[in-house]
């Protein structure tokens, strides 16, 4: 089952962005001003701007049951040298649709920095040279309490003792190798994803499946 890739892919270009969205009214009194509704006495009170994701913020893995923290269980150190982040920054949790197979996650982020021309005022903009190179690397860890390898086409095989699944793919407009290993733990399932658009011929499949191995080794 190739299902959770698509997810994935969507995953990688959420944005946030900010919103003022209705609320249900409240009782006016003391605390209408927090509530943004109008007090008897008739005055307009501003309401404060809601964050959009803030709603739902992803599940860090102990609010999910899972058995692993995708943050700490890998990191920079466990991922060749020569594609981790100079910087060393830390993973980010991953925000999630409430119906996703993944049920908590981090991800790595290596991305090539891309440079933006600002035109002068009253300058032509620059015309735009074509894209043709994808800056992103990226590597995810995930769980989820139905992920099951046993659901999913791609290669079958074992890593440190657990059965796992390792579905090659391609993603993005440019079509970028990203490489999923599945595997069923002793509650739930979950593994590792690689996307490489950034470092030109460098398999994602054989990274993927290492740092599966090392999380297999770590994971009841």
């Amino acid at each position: 089952m190739k299902k959770l890739l698509p997810l994935l892919a969507a995953l990688l270009v959420l944005t946030a962005c900010t919103q003022s969205i209705p609320g249900t009214p409240t009782a006016a009194g003391q605390n209408a001003a927090d509530s943004g509704v109008t007090p008897p006495s008739g005055e307009k009170v501003k309401r404060q701007p809601i964050r959009l994701g803030l709603q739902n913020p992803p599940k860090d893995w102990q609010a999910a049951g899972a058995p692993f923290d995708p943050c700490t269980v890998l990191g920079w150190p466990d991922i060749p040298e020569a594609q981790r982040d100079p910087k060393n920054r830390p993973p980010k949790l991953m925000a999630l649709k409430k119906d996703d197979a993944i049920e908590t996650g981090c991800m790595f982020y290596n991305d090539e920095m891309v440079s933006i021309v600002i035109p002068s005022s009253g300058q032509p903009v620059p015309s735009a040279a074509p894209v043709t190179k994808s800056p992103y690397f990226r590597v995810s860890v995930v769980w989820g309490s139905t992920i099951d390898p046993s659901r999913f086409g791609g290669e079958k095989l074992t890593l440190g003792g657990k059965p796992a699944a390792v579905v090659p793919d391609k993603i993005g407009s440019l079509n970028d190798p990203i490489c999923l290993v599945a595997m069923k733990f002793a509650k739930g399932g979950g593994g590792v994803d690689v996307r490489n658009g950034r470092f030109p011929g460098l398999d994602p499949c054989p990274l993927a499946k290492a740092l599966a191995e090392k999380l297999a080794t770590k994971v009841p």
